[in-house]
């Protein structure tokens, strides 16, 4: 039997419809950056256990079977991050003797055979919650080391760098009964590389926190302009990719791109269709436009409040900050929306009876929507604005330009919304 006339050339449409070929870019050992922390809440031992009791179930979660021999009653703990679990870490001695840290870096939940790092003297610039800075003494850990993939096998072992600054000082935490020792955990790292698209050569950065870089709330940095900076703080940035975005344009062309876990790698595969830029989030470009239905039905779209200055509120009643600033938000609205000045709120997950609860009761008399779809696919206003966060802020003048991105005081926005209105 012949074969069909049209066969061999199928075979060879077939043959040039294959996938394009994955280019994998290896990365650089992680680099720690210092100035991206966040405090510790350190507690005596006893009341560790009682605060972690109920994560015991949470997967990735270790608990703690047995602390380091010979601790003094002064020893403190914490959780740490490592390798995507959630392992005990402490802090131990005094100012005479010094200070000791130990972490639980095997995951196995004993800290009795775990080494300690000495936590040298020096000094630190640190902040505390009023936003004050202040040089401080200070002791501190630097750790360089690796740990396990799987803390069952301890085959694969990935590179791991975080700092632990601790002072005398006490400072009381928002949301904590009682003060508690200052200390802070910096623990976010890059790895950087190289991507060559178009003939031009683009530094490129992998951003994790822990050890781990390929979960969607990680980040990509591309250095598209090249100047030689990446910034990974400023998530507004046109360089700055989540990891669940998945695409990105280098020089006119379209990629998708998937991060290592433990960030060793970057791999890009160039994709058939030129897929459109980003709209830009940076001050002085447009607002993304977009629609939306509030929980009265009602539809919005946010061209239709140009000529208005408008305050975009990505928010949740789940978010300390947000409660905490409703009602200078719910203050300026009353008193600024006949002069041009509107709050459009976006809801972020939880449950609409609760939210619509915390509107009334808070008086916030604005369109309100809420997205409590899986991110990022379900939550398009969020995935539009890339997410960065809660309390999270972007104000857009009468133009329909951004004046401002993040997380900014309330009353800064109300104050840069008065001038614009005036």
């Amino acid at each position: 039997m012949k074969p069909h006339p049209a066969i061999p050339m199928l075979l060879l449409l077939l043959a040039g419809a294959s996938s394009p070929t994955a280019i994998v870019l290896p990365t650089g050992p992680p680099v720690l950056l210092t100035g991206d922390y966040g405090y510790l809440i350190l507690r005596p031992e006893a009341q560790y256990r009682e605060a972690t009791r109920d994560h015991v179930q949470e997967e990735g979660f270790v608990p703690l079977k047995a602390g380091p021999t010979g601790l003094s009653s002064h020893a403190l703990f914490d959780s740490i991050l490592v390798a995507g679990r959630t392992v005990t870490l402490a802090v131990d001695g005094d100012p005479t003797a010094g200070y000791r840290l130990f972490a639980d870096l095997d995951a196995d939940g004993d800290l009795a055979k775990e080494n300690p790092w000495v936590m040298k003297q020096g000094s630190a610039e640190l902040w505390d919650f009023t936003g004050a800075r202040q040089t401080k003494k200070a002791y501190v850990a630097d750790v360089e080391t690796e740990v396990p993939q799987d803390p069952v096998s301890q085959d694969s072992r990935v590179p791991l760098r975080f700092r632990v600054i601790l002072t005398e000082d006490l400072v009381q935490i928002p949301g904590e009964p009682r003060p508690t020792r200052q200390a802070v955990l910096a623990q976010s790292t890059l790895r950087e590389g190289i991507v060559k698209s178009g003939g031009k050569a683009i530094r490129f950065a992998l951003a994790g926190v822990g050890g781990v870089y390929g979960d969607d709330f990680n980040s990509v940095l591309f250095d598209l302009d090249g100047d030689g900076k990446l910034d990974p703080e400023n998530r507004a940035s046109s360089e700055y990719f989540w990891v669940w975005e998945r695409n990105v344009n280098l020089n006119g062309r379209s990629y998708g791109f998937s991060v290592d876990r433990y960030g060793s790698r970057l791999t890009l595969t160039p994709l058939r269709r030129k897929l459109p830029d980003r709209p830009s989030l940076e001050v002085g470009h447009p607002a993304p436009d977009f629609a939306f239905t509030d929980l009265e039905g009602r539809r919005h779209r946010l061209k239709d409040y140009r000529g208005k200055v408008v305050l975009l509120d990505f928010w949740g009643i789940w978010c300390p900050a947000c409660v905490e600033n409703m009602k200078a938000l719910a203050e300026a609205y009353r008193r600024l929306h006949d002069e041009g000045f509107e709050i459009l709120g976006v809801h972020e997950g939880g449950h609409e009876p609760e939210v619509r609860k915390f509107i009334d009761e808070h008086g916030m008399a604005w369109p309100e929507t809420l997205e409590a779809g899986k991110m990022p696919e379900g939550r398009p206003l969020q995935r539009l604005y890339r997410f960065f966060g809660a309390p999270n802020y972007f104000l857009i003048g009468r133009d329909g330009r951004l004046l401002t991105t993040g997380p900014h005081k309330p009353a800064d926005l109300i104050r840069i919304a008065e001038q614009q209105l005036d």
